[in-house]
């Protein structure tokens, strides 16, 4: 019941870091960018503690996350839970000196100064070597799972769209919402069987409104051209018929 609480107050928290900001300029771009970060970090934390919090409904806790008792131990986990996976050191991301200690003596590497910060929290819930730490990450690894397609793609639309901010491109006006709110009073009958083309799309606020109007959002119906490189991009990402 005490996690599961834990978890209920985050969703405040969460509600405030993806609420809307303008980002007009890049200071403001940032600042939003850097919210919804940790309105997603606040979201892992709050899916591990009601996930914690349902296997000991269930009396199914694995063992090795069973002494959790709090959001601290949960966001210290977090936060390590890459830290020595096999991917991390296939990639580099792992020092040298680590790497040989974790293959010779997975055990030493806790008795190491730069692990002297994390050594008595990591203790207090079952942690005492390597082979435990992996155990506990696999755990959180589990339960919060991979970013799906499309939260990637969502992620790599926000952040070119947000490139956008201050940047000069010949001929590229974004079409303002207000606009296409009257634009929608001229458009033709619905009919999902015209085949339309958007003949310079920019980042697609146009196509968009087509795709939802006569396509009921189906992109990929609409035809889009550009030319500018970036713009591309982001018609692509978003689904449109290039």
């Amino acid at each position: 019941a005490k996690l599961r609480k834990l978890a209920d107050s985050l969703q405040a928290k969460i509600d405030h870091c993806f609420g809307e900001r303008l980002e007009n300029t890049h200071k403001r771009a940032r600042e939003a960018a850097q919210q919804r970060r940790e309105g997603r970090r606040l979201q892992v934390i709050q899916t591990v503690l009601r996930a914690i919090a349902e296997f000991h409904d269930t009396g199914e806790c694995p063992e090795i996350l069973d002494r959790i008792s709090n959001r601290a131990q949960v966001e210290d986990l977090v936060s390590k839970s890459r830290r020595f996976t096999s991917e991390d050191m296939a990639e580099g991301r792992c020092r040298e000196a680590d790497i040989g200690k974790l293959m010779n003596d997975p055990d030493r590497i806790f008795s190491d100064k730069c692990w002297a910060s994390d050594r008595e929290s990591l203790e207090k819930i079952g942690i005492t070597n390597v082979k435990r730490m992996h155990e506990a990450t696999s755990a959180i690894n589990s339960i919060v799972g991979e970013e799906s397609p499309a939260q990637k793609k969502a992620r790599q639309l926000k952040k070119l769209e947000n490139g956008l901010i201050g940047c000069k491109i010949a001929g590229f006006f974004p079409t303002p919402d207000y606009v296409l709110e009257i634009m929608l009073d001229y458009l033709p009958q619905q009919d999902d069987s015209l085949k339309i083309l958007e003949p310079s799309a920019g980042n697609g606020n146009i196509a968009e409104m087509i795709a939802s109007y006569y396509y009921d959002g189906d992109r990929s119906k609409v035809d889009v051209c550009e030319v500018a490189y970036s713009l591309r991009n982001i018609l692509e990402l978003k689904g449109f018929n290039l």
